[in-house]
């Protein structure tokens, strides 16, 4: 599902933000923190990461 939302990150960085969100959210749950971060949050981490790499590919085939 997160790939549609950043077709240009890796693959790894996405399993590393389901973990890590997965991992936050487990906290939440057990009261460890007080904020339950959701699916949403994780999906808009994936969208500004596909509009930097997006950018930066970009300067730097402009820049050439």
């Amino acid at each position: 599902m997160l790939a549609q939302y950043g077709p240009s990150v890796t693959k790894e960085t996405l399993q590393k933000l389901v973990l890590a969100f997965g991992e936050l959210r487990s906290m939440a749950d057990q009261g460890l923190i007080t904020y339950p971060y959701s699916t949403r949050e994780v999906v808009n981490v994936v969208k500004h990461l596909e509009v930097s790499v997006t950018m930066v590919l970009y300067v730097h085939l402009v820049s050439k």
